[in-house]
């Protein structure tokens, strides 16, 4: 837990007029009399006691009077800052210290970067809080409230830099699931939803008709299966010609052939 030190500055001093008794049985005599006058530091410190009264916001508009009576001093503004402090106006409180530690002197300059360094942890602001504790322990190295504090800003930055580290790499990650969907979405489709054709397989015969090639024609004429009675007599007396008459008698023969006869089963 954070260590808070808020610290009064200033008596606190209220003065009432004596009572004087008349007698048994007889009224007081003037009844109490008003405060004195209150100026300058008699301000300050009847903020302090409206401020352990906790009427923080009456506490400030004393503070803030006796800052205009005593303009140089520092203990109306950090007084006035511990009251903002308490109310959690955090930013207003910041101001006031801040303007604590620009005037001169310099004597509440370690109780009031203590109270600035909390400021700063209580709105997450952990590298300045850290920053401020830093300073208030060079002032004075034995404030062990200081130290304590320190330890935990420096613990909470530590964290919430991993926490930005973590969501920094949630957010690439989903990034990339986006940009990963849109490029499917943008990636053409082939065929319709048909499904895509694969290669044969090695040795696999092929389901595509290849052109055939045509076998070489032999430039000798068809070989003759079957003859006539009448064409194997006329073929054996050609036996006794000449090789060419038998060719020339084969040929005639070839042509005058036409189609082969239909078989009748």
């Amino acid at each position: 837990m954070i260590r808070h030190k808020l610290v009064f500055i200033g008596a606190v001093a209220v003065a009432v007029a004596g009572l004087v008794a008349c007698g048994p049985g007889e009224p007081l005599a003037d009844g109490p009399g008003p405060l004195p006058e209150r100026t300058g530091p008699l301000l300050n410190n009847f903020g302090n006691e409206l401020f352990a009264q906790e009427q923080y916001d009456a506490a400030i508009q004393e503070y803030d009077r006796a800052q205009v009576e005593i303009p140089g001093n520092q203990e109306p503004l950090v007084n006035a800052g511990n009251a903002l402090y308490r109310t959690e106006v955090f930013d207003e409180a910041e101001d006031k210290y801040s303007a604590t530690l620009q005037l001169p002197g310099g004597a509440l300059n370690q109780d009031t970067t203590y109270n600035l360094g909390n400021t700063y942890y209580k709105t997450d602001r952990f590298a300045e809080s850290i920053e401020a504790y830093k300073s208030a322990l060079r002032l004075d190295p034995g404030d062990l409230d200081a130290k304590h504090n320190l330890e935990l800003a420096l613990a909470q930055m530590q964290e919430q830099q991993q926490e930005a580290q973590t969501e920094q790499e949630s957010e690439a990650a989903e990034q990339g699931e986006e940009d990963e969907g849109e490029g499917e979405q943008t990636t053409p489709q082939e065929g319709a939803g048909a499904p895509r054709e694969q290669p044969p397989e090695s040795g696999a015969p092929s389901t595509a008709e290849e052109p055939q090639e045509s076998a070489p024609q032999s430039p000798q004429t068809e070989s003759i299966t079957e003859l006539t009675e009448e064409q194997a007599r006329e073929l054996l007396e050609a036996l006794g010609n000449s090789t060419e008459t038998l060719e020339s008698n084969v040929q005639q023969m070839a042509f005058s052939q036409g189609e082969p006869p239909e078989k009748d089963w």
